[in-house]
């Protein structure tokens, strides 16, 4: 299980403990973004716990999320298991986007 630290938002987590700012501003972001991938395959960096990718996965052709910490990247791998939904731990910082899309 991934405990919530405070330090980054949990999908889980009652929005009356994290705020309900804080809970609204990440679902309307990624159901924004849901409209555009479409058939699409999609690099989510930073991914936490896998919400929200998983949200992106249900339009999207395919999703890998990256997340630096490795209690995360299990939990979503735990959690979200779809075909078209990869998860992976590694830092935004050391991302070769041209290597990213030589992938597709």
């Amino acid at each position: 299980m991934f405990w919530w630290t405070g330090e980054r938002y949990l999908s889980f987590v009652d929005p009356g403990l994290c705020g309900a700012e804080v809970h609204y501003e990440h679902l309307h972001r990624y159901a924004f973004a849901a409209q555009f991938v479409s058939g699409k395959n999609v690099l989510d960096l930073a991914s936490g716990e896998g919400y929200e990718s998983n949200l992106l996965a249900k339009e999207a052709n395919y999703v890998i999320c990256i997340d630096i910490d490795e209690n995360a990247v299990k939990s979503a791998f735990q959690t979200y298991n779809e075909k078209n939904l990869e998860f992976l731990k590694g830092s935004i910082c050391e991302i070769s986007i041209e290597e990213s899309l030589k992938i597709y």
